[in-house]
């Protein structure tokens, strides 16, 4: 699994620095599936997918929910020194409701590569592995980046299949 972990992050960076894009706040960018078929790079959609489906599987795996999650949202997204995001839910919106499951999946080193940018859970602390699972609905804030650049791929899974 390690192996296979640092290949696909390795792939995902260079994805990821092909063709990101201004994000939702400050010192965010960010790229989605939809942004590069639309910028005619389907083509880095590939370094996506093994990782997505692995994590998919360890979140049904976590969460005790086999062969019935859907993934609703993916993306890779990088935080500049001095972003951070406060208190909220990743389902916080009424169009983001349908949002069951939330997967955080670090693309470079804590310490060696950035500092800062770590999450923090109204109930408790993750444990970190390479990332964080957990439920959507969870309160969490994202830590000032203090360092470098912090790459992530977040990854937002559903049950409504509607």
């Amino acid at each position: 699994m390690n192996e296979f972990i640092k290949k696909e992050k390795k792939r995902n960076r260079s994805s990821y620095t092909s063709c990101s894009a201004v994000g939702y706040r400050p010192n965010v960018f960010s790229t989605t599936l939809s942004h590069l078929i639309a910028t005619n790079s389907a083509h880095l959609i590939t370094p996506f997918l093994p990782i997505r489906d692995r994590l998919k599987e360890k979140v049904e795996e976590f969460f005790g929910c086999e062969y019935e999650l859907a993934t609703e949202f993916t993306d890779l997204i990088s935080w500049s020194r001095g972003t951070s995001i406060g208190w909220h839910s990743d389902d916080n919106r009424p169009y983001l409701k349908q949002r069951d499951f939330t997967a955080v999946c670090y693309l470079n080193s804590y310490g060696r590569d950035f500092e800062g940018g770590l999450f923090h859970f109204e109930d408790g602390e993750p444990k970190m592995v390479f990332g964080n699972f957990f439920c959507s609905e969870s309160p969490h804030l994202s830590e000032e980046a203090a360092m470098s650049i912090l790459l992530a791929s977040e990854r937002m899974f559903t049950l409504t299949f509607d």
